[in-house]
């Protein structure tokens, strides 16, 4: 290999020139020490060099330092200290995440007393519950604040259920929130010799809500603008009727899936006590249900019926609960069929 001759004063320079001070603690000294008491002249490499072989192990071993201090010095990780080279980290392996457990289903919420002063445990425990089955369209859960209590009309796949407010009195107070799935729409709430449109006829919102503003004696409300829930499209719809429960005593609005009826309440229930019945209508991938809710604050045709007094505000404070409950309320897709 060519090279060239330089002096033992021209090769300790070199190293200190290319070994920084405190990089490898003991070895920069021992290595300078041991050129500078040799008088010999060396010869070097044209490439930085390897040291004479006459230096044995400890010029071998300075000339690769020299190497790695030149070349690589400046490429070498931050080892955090002065020793040898860091060990791989050990990979760890990902951590399965829990899956969450699937909110109870409404029907077997624990029970729970209907107010923080406690008494009889005869309101739903507070908490998320879903409703699902092979009727509704989808999983729907809902959030239930303290003091509300599950009603079921029918059988539990029947796809009508409501979520009511507890008061305390014998015949409950027909206040609260009603699920129902869509089937066949009477022409005449009040008089089942009209019969029912074709199903065709009334499988969209638009056109279940013409037939609500159809039906005599009853008013509906324009729908806005739709909104979304979960994905799905909602027209809001208000209905009150001059119809009352002499006049309109079996009022049916709808039947659901297993054929039984959704009554006309909260409309028709009490004589000259004209209550409002708000209509979110979802379509939930062709299916409609129908979320109804008694969103006024006074006394209910129900409550009205026990003998309860008439109050303006009796519900003023279950109407923000209400508020909740509805902006919880999410849909899932519709569940796999066995």
């Amino acid at each position: 290999m060519n090279g060239r001759t330089l002096t033992d004063a021209q090769i300790a320079s070199a190293l200190r020139a290319h070994l920084p001070e405190g990089a490898y603690p003991g070895l920069r000294e021992r290595i300078l020490d041991a050129v500078e008491t040799t008088t010999q002249q060396r010869t070097l490499p044209s490439f930085l060099g390897s040291v004479n072989a006459a230096y044995g192990k400890l010029a071998m071993a300075a000339a690769a330092v020299l190497v790695v201090a030149v070349v690589g010095y400046n490429l070498l990780p931050n080892r955090g200290g002065t020793g040898g080279p860091l060990a791989s980290p050990p990979s760890a392996s990902p951590t399965p995440s829990a899956t969450p457990a699937a909110p109870a289903m409404l029907k077997d919420a624990p029970h729970a007393a209907c107010s923080p002063a406690g008494g009889a445990s005869n309101c739903l425990a507070p908490g998320t519950y879903r409703l699902t089955g092979n009727v509704w369209p989808g999983e729907i859960t809902m959030d239930v604040p303290i003091g509300w209590f599950e009603w079921q009309p029918y059988t539990w796949d029947d796809a009508y259920d409501a979520v009511l407010v507890g008061d305390g009195t014998n015949g409950g107070s027909g206040w609260g929130v009603v699920f129902s799935v869509v089937d066949a729409v009477s022409k005449d709430p009040c008089d089942p010799a009209k019969g029912r449109f074709g199903r065709a006829e009334t499988a969209t919102i638009d056109q279940l809500v013409a037939a609500m503003r159809s039906w005599p004696g009853f008013q509906a409300t324009v729908p806005g603008a739709p909104t979304v829930v979960s994905g799905y499209s909602e027209q809001l719809v208000e209905l009150t009727s001059t119809r009352n429960a002499t006049d309109c005593p079996n009022g049916s609005v709808w039947t659901i899936p297993q054929g039984g009826n959704v009554d006309a309440y909260p409309m028709v229930g009490a004589i000259g006590k004209a209550r409002t019945g708000t209509y979110r209508i979802v379509d939930v991938g062709g299916t409609l249900l129908v979320i109804m809710a008694t969103d006024f604050p006074d006394t209910s045709p129900n409550e009205l019926g026990q003998g309860i007094p008439d109050d303006r505000s009796r519900h003023a404070a279950d109407q923000v609960a209400l508020h909740r409950i509805l902006d919880s309320i999410r849909i899932a897709g519709a569940p796999a069929q066995p």
